[in-house]
This record gives structure tokens, C-alpha cells and sequence, in this order.
């Protein structure tokens, strides 16, 4: 089954430790992508998707305006982040990433372009398992 990320129905949080102090959570607002499940051999499956760097949300305009600037996502030179699945697996568990068909529910393990990981301060390979990449810090 091959399925377009439907952007009115897809929702691409995150939530960043800001000086060990304060959760900062937002949301990108602009998201298109494939996915293709294959039900019978998850390993068959994959995922692409993107989003646009400029349509952060986090609740504060000034906030935003800073995060689209060159100190974090530069989004006039990197105007997308992308996510391309290196594997699928199933899982019984309820996961924060992923999708679910037929009562089943997948996740996808996969790489984010290079711009998203230079806001990174290390990988970290348990969530990248959970679908997601990286452990970030402002």
C-alpha cells in the first residue's frame, strides 16, 4: 500500500531542553511525504518525508522568528529538514512515532539531512529505534 502524507492529518512535533530548565515544544506545520507498507514484510516498507523549515510553531512569534534564523534552521539557505527510513519494523507497542494499520501498529528508523543533525549535540541510537534522531539542546 502506498499512501501521500496528508498534511492535514500528519502532525510533526518536537520538544527541546532548553537550558535544562524549560521543555520548548512546537510543531511544523508544512509536511508532504510517501510511505509505502508492506504488511506482510515490514522490511519491504519505507518512508520519505519532508518538512518546511519556515512553518515552526512554538506559540512565540519572536521565538520562531529566531529559530528560522541562521543561528538554528537558516531556513533561507536550508529550507526543508528530510526523513528517509533506513527500516520499518512492527511493533505491539504503542510508540510515539509511527503509524498503525489493521490494529498493528510500525515505526520507522531512519536519517534526517545534515542541517537538522548540526542542531544536535549527539545522536542517540535509542531514538533513533523510536522513529526519531537526535537528542537536541538550544
Amino acid at each position: 500500500m502506498v499512501w501521500e502524507i496528508d498534511p492535514a492529518h500528519t502532525l510533526v512535533e518536537f520538544a527541546v531542553d532548553h537550558l535544562a530548565i524549560n521543555l520548548v515544544k512546537g510543531h511544523f506545520d508544512a509536511v508532504e511525504g510517501v510511505l509505502h507498507l508492506d504488511t506482510k514484510q515490514p522490511e519491504n516498507s519505507w518512508v520519505r518525508a519532508s518538512v518546511n523549515t519556515a512553518s515552526i510553531y512554538t506559540g512565540i512569534a519572536q521565538r520562531d522568528v529566531h529559530l528560522r534564523s541562521s543561528d538554528f534552521f537558516d531556513v533561507e539557505k536550508y529550507p526543508t529538514i528530510t526523513f528517509e527510513s533506513i527500516r520499518v519494523r512492527r511493533t505491539p507497542q504503542k510508540r510515539c512515532c509511527g503509524w498503525q494499520s489493521d490494529d498493528t501498529q510500525y515505526y520507522a528508523c531512519g536519517k534526517f539531512s545534515d542541517r537538522f543533525y548540526r542542531l544536535c549535540t549527539r545522536p542517540d541510537d535509542r531514538l533513533l529505534e523510536n522513529g526519531a534522531g537526535c537528542r537536541c539542546n538550544s
